[in-house]
C-alpha cells in the first residue's frame, strides 16, 4: 500500500504553454512469486487539485483510476531476464471515459549471452495526456532504447 500526500507534474513551462496539476493517491500494489516468474498488479486511486488555469478540463484526460499490471520472468536461455508490463488509465473525472485514457504496453529484456547491463526496451502508447503539452490530442507512439 503506497500513500502519497503531494505529488506536483508540471511540464516546466510557463506563460500559455504552461501546464501543472498536483495529486494525492492511494495506491494498492499485489505480488505473485513463482518459481521463475513474479506478477505485479497495481491500482491508484488519486485526487488531482491546483490544476493550472490553462489545462483546467485535463481531468477529462487524465483519471483517478489507474491499473498497472507486469510478467517479470528469468530465464536460463539467450535471455535471462524479461518483463512485459501493461497500463490502462481511463479518462474521465469519474473514470468514465475510456476513448480519452491512456494506454501503454512495454516489453524490456537482457540478452544473457552478450553480459550487457542496460535492458533492451520497447514501447507503446496510445491515447489522450502523454504529455501535459498536449494532454487533449490523441497521440499513438513507438519508442525503444535502453535501461540502465
Amino acid at each position: 500500500l503506497d500513500f502519497g500526500i503531494w505529488g506536483h507534474t508540471s511540464n516546466g513551462k510557463s506563460g500559455p504553454d504552461s501546464r501543472s496539476y498536483e495529486q494525492s493517491y492511494l495506491r494498492f500494489n499485489f505480488d505473485r512469486q513463482g518459481a521463475r516468474w513474479l506478477t505485479r498488479f497495481g491500482v491508484q486511486l488519486s485526487y488531482l487539485h491546483k490544476l493550472d488555469f490553462t489545462n483546467h478540463d485535463i481531468t477529462d484526460f487524465i483519471s483517478p483510476l489507474s491499473f498497472h499490471v507486469s510478467f517479470t520472468q528469468q530465464f536460463d536461455s539467450w535471455i535471462d531476464k524479461s518483463e512485459i508490463a501493461f497500463q490502462a488509465s481511463p479518462g474521465g473525472k469519474f473514470a468514465n471515459h475510456w476513448g480519452k485514457g491512456g494506454y501503454q504496453a512495454s516489453w524490456s529484456f537482457r540478452p544473457a549471452r552478450l553480459q550487457l547491463v542496460p535492458a533492451i526496451y520497447f514501447q507503446y502508447f496510445y491515447g489522450h495526456a502523454e504529455t501535459l503539452l498536449n494532454y487533449e490530442q490523441k497521440v499513438s507512439e513507438f519508442r525503444g532504447g535502453l535501461i540502465f
